[in-house]
């Protein structure tokens, strides 16, 4: 392999995986397994996304590592599309984003202690609430001479987490009585069915109407996220909340946004076996025929699907070729009898184009009736990213 760039070394440091920023034509040097992230499809995603929403802010949803791109790597091609907002589950990640100056308004959507707290407040993080714990924010921007500033989430018919609907004032009015409390937004997470949905967006506003009606200003409201931007079948309200649809996964209106993901690695070892041979642990693969394998440095323990062997193919030199017998945590093997001019170094594609084949992460996913939600987010973040610009 000529003319090629070493992959960076991850170091984990919170929820912080660096990303490798590499032109189309660099080979990638490296037998362990890499993420590709096509950034010129994700700024088309993104452009995309901007003009169906015309005006509308949009918070950028890169939690779960951006669902497997990358999280760094993913909000900073979003700033400088313009993203200003994002919204994230965990305070780390939140954390990372600030030290890495990315955004204005950074949203945490999950939960926090009250050791948390502190760092929320001190950082300028703004919280969602729905139980007492809002008091700690309070308690801890007191300290500082501060804001906390929160978002109150509102459970309209999801039943996870949230404050129900019917029972929402009496919790609003509390922290809109917090000294050092500020509501900066109010919001709903949407079932993502069409008549559901008109009903959750009319009890959230009903929320609303009851808080102002007490003299309370509830802020930036909002409840869209990708599939109700696409489907365009509810208000966008005051934002929108976009993820998968950035990085082209969004089953509605696929057509219009393109998916932004390869999963590749290499070749490391051909062998061939003979009738009486096994393959994998306890000999669960008896050779019948003589058979050329290729193995690959790839298992469950990077994140790529079980339910692929057996049932799935991989790419090599533009062709499929099957997953069989068994996915070790490290490891699977690739039938690839017939084609004698495999070598050991070929680049691999678990998804993703090679030549004119494709394997689309739909596929990969339909392998388990699994979702491409599952494959990408299941991607292990120690597995290196790569922005391909």
């Amino acid at each position: 392999m000529t003319n090629s760039i070493a992959l960076p070394r991850n170091q984990f440091d919170l929820a912080y995986f660096p990303v490798a920023t590499v032109s189309k034509n660099t080979l990638i040097d490296s037998y362990d397994p890499w993420v590709e992230i096509d950034t010129r499809r994700m700024r088309h995603n993104i452009n995309h996304v901007q003009k169906l929403v015309n005006e509308t802010p949009i918070l950028a949803i890169v939690k779960c590592n951006a669902y497997g791109h990358g999280m760094i790597g993913a909000a900073r091609v979003l700033q400088e599309e313009g993203i200003k907002r994002f919204g994230v589950v965990k305070v780390q990640e939140a954390l990372v984003l600030r030290q890495e100056k990315i955004g204005d308004l950074v949203l945490n959507m999950g939960p926090f202690s009250t050791h948390e707290a502190v760092e929320i407040v001190r950082h300028d993080i703004s919280q969602s609430v729905f139980t007492d714990a809002v008091r700690d924010l309070d308690n801890a921007a007191r300290a500082m001479g501060k804001k906390a500033l929160v978002h109150i989430k509102i459970d309209t018919g999801l039943s996870r987490v949230g404050v129900r609907y019917s029972e929402a004032l009496p919790f609003i009015k509390m922290v809109g009585s917090l000294k050092n409390v500020q509501i900066e937004g109010i919001f709903t997470t949407l079932v993502e069915e069409h008549e559901m949905d008109q009903i959750q967006i009319e009890r959230l506003l009903a929320v609303c109407e009851s808080a102002t009606s007490e003299g309370i200003e509830v802020g930036i409201k909002h409840a869209a996220s990708s599939a109700a931007v696409m489907r365009q079948h509810v208000p966008m309200l005051d934002m929108v909340r976009v993820g998968n649809a950035f990085y082209g996964f969004e089953s509605e209106r696929m057509d219009d946004i393109l998916p932004t993901m390869q999963l590749k690695t290499r070749v490391i070892l051909i062998k061939d076996v003979k009738p009486g041979d096994s393959i994998a642990y306890h000999q669960r693969g008896k050779v019948e025929r003589d058979m050329k394998l290729a193995v690959l440095p790839i298992g469950y323990a990077d994140g790529y699907p079980f339910h692929a062997v057996n049932k799935g193919d991989v790419l090599i030199r533009g062709h499929r070729h099957p997953l069989i017998v068994y996915m070790s945590a490290n490891h699977v093997t690739v039938n690839i009898t017939g084609y004698e001019t495999i070598e050991v170094g070929d680049e691999v594609v678990l998804f993703g184009t090679q030549g004119t084949e494709e394997i689309s992460i739909r596929e990969v996913a339909q392998w388990g009736n699994s979702s491409e939600y599952k494959v990408v987010t299941g991607i292990s973040p120690l597995v290196p990213r790569i922005n391909i610009i």
